[in-house]
């Protein structure tokens, strides 16, 4: 085998009994405290982190060299768990609009479909547009373009109510 590698006996022999070198001696104490930094974060620390904990614990350490001995450790900081919007109004809603018993309105202000649409009022105009379909007996379109005229038209609309049955 030693032919093989072409190394000597005596140098293979060498090799087996040498002691590890210093600088594996400090990575074998550097990678218990790294394990120590990234536990106590509860793995969410990466390289960078784990590398500025070190050095306020005192020990004068590089990201690469940390980034290295983690990846030969097998650790690995997790990612902030991203943003996911709540499903709950959406199934509420979805949830009551079987029992909505829609039947042919008789006459106005029956039965409202509407649609809500806003534009920023730091780049345009502020305004509602209400859309009813016109199947329903009523087809109300306003763009109101002042705070009073919102408000005047949001009285009127709490005023008509149209009858809606839920079940």
């Amino acid at each position: 085998m030693c032919a093989l590698y072409g190394v000597t006996r005596g140098g293979f022999y060498a090799w087996l009994r040498r002691q590890p070198s210093e600088r594996s001696q400090r990575d074998a104490q550097l990678v218990e405290q790294v394990r120590q930094v990234h536990e106590r974060s509860r793995g969410y620390y990466g390289s960078p982190r784990v590398t500025g904990q070190l050095r306020r614990d005192g020990l004068a350490v590089g990201r690469r060299r940390v980034a290295r001995l983690m990846r030969l450790a097998g650790l690995q900081g997790r990612s902030a768990r991203l943003y996911r919007r709540s499903k709950v109004g959406q199934r509420a809603f979805f949830a009551s609009v079987p029992r909505l018993q829609l039947s042919e309105p008789s006459g106005p202000n029956q039965l409202w479909v509407g649609d809500v649409t806003y534009s920023n009022a730091a780049y345009s105009t502020p305004r509602s547009l209400w859309n009813t379909s016109p199947g329903c007996g009523l087809r109300l379109r306003a763009a109101w373009r002042s705070a009073a005229r919102v408000s005047a038209a949001s009285r009127r609309w709490l005023r008509l109510q149209p009858a809606i049955r839920l079940e």
